[in-house]
């Protein structure tokens, strides 16, 4: 199991059923990865996904008792890692935004540094 497919599961739990484009639209990704999220969910059974009888064009979809019963066990595990670390959520919550954002400024500088012209290749022309 993915987060992301952790994060989908929990917009259905909390919900109900919904378009595939309003389920990107909240989790804030774009339609075309939501709905690998949702092939790699349905394969396993966790949601179930049918075409909306307003508009033919799209899919419902809800979540699978099976993928409720996975929801379950991934709170459960949350909770147990909590309870072992000593943390509280709101805690765990501000370490892990740090760390994604550390992450992500290393990413940037890395994308930058790859695209500035290298020293051998400016001086390559002289």
């Amino acid at each position: 199991m993915t987060h992301a497919g952790i994060i989908a599961l929990d917009v259905l739990a909390a919900n109900g059923p919904m378009t595939q484009a309003q389920l990107a639209s909240i989790v804030r990704v774009q339609a075309q990865t939501m709905g690998k999220t949702l092939s790699r969910l349905e394969s396993h059974g966790h949601v179930h996904r049918a075409r909306s009888t307003n508009d033919r064009r799209s899919h419902l979809v809800s979540l699978s008792d099976e993928g409720r019963g996975l929801l379950d066990t991934a709170h459960q595990m949350e909770t147990g890692l909590l309870e072992t670390d000593g943390m509280d959520q709101s805690e765990l919550r501000s370490a892990l935004k740090s760390i994604i954002r550390s992450v992500s400024s290393t990413a940037q500088n890395l994308r930058e540094m790859e695209s500035r012209p290298t020293l051998a290749a400016s001086t390559a022309g002289n």
